[in-house]
């Protein structure tokens, strides 16, 4: 069985960035940061994290069971 959580900040991030700056720097930057990517037997258009972004996700998920549900895509 799955256990609600809810987490609770003053931030937040995407894949334009986490910082006010990261993410006025994607904003300017001319290049798309929507790619394709296979999900399965299909594929879609998506935004993915960032390495370094993504990684923290990683780290909140080994940091307490609860964080488990959240995925990466």
């Amino acid at each position: 069985m799955k256990t609600p959580i809810a987490i609770t900040s003053i931030a937040s991030f995407s894949p334009l960035g986490k910082t006010s700056d990261d993410i006025w720097k994607e904003y300017l930057n001319p290049r798309s940061l929507i790619v394709e990517k296979k999900l399965g037997n299909t594929s879609a258009l998506v935004s993915p994290l960032s390495e370094t972004l993504a990684n923290e996700v990683q780290t909140l998920r080994d940091s307490d069971a609860k964080y488990k549900v959240l995925e990466i895509v």
